[in-house]
């Protein structure tokens, strides 16, 4: 995606008893270049609060280009979770 133009990613997301699923797409050509997708959570949101502990993924299709992945995140017990998908460059 080009960051200078405004988008939206590709992202749904279902809370399905203690897990919240959150499901993307990514580039197959991104990941063979080395780019990393990691899931993250927070509870609070401050930026040193964000963690990929207990997510776990699933690759629901691939055709070559793309993959649709499911990650599943732990609800938590404060009632809320954020969560966001943190992509870092190929070194």
């Amino acid at each position: 995606m080009n960051p200078t133009i405004a988008s939206t990613l590709p992202v749904t997301t279902t809370r399905n008893g203690a897990v919240f699923e959150f499901t993307y797409t990514r580039s197959v050509a991104a990941l063979n270049a080395g780019a990393v997708f990691t899931v993250e959570w927070s509870d609070t949101l401050p930026g040193t609060s964000w963690s990929s502990s207990g997510v776990t993924e699933q690759i629901l299709s691939e055709n070559g280009t793309v993959q649709q992945v499911k990650a599943l995140v732990p609800v938590g017990s404060q009632g809320r979770r954020f969560v966001h998908l943190k992509v870092t460059a190929p070194p």
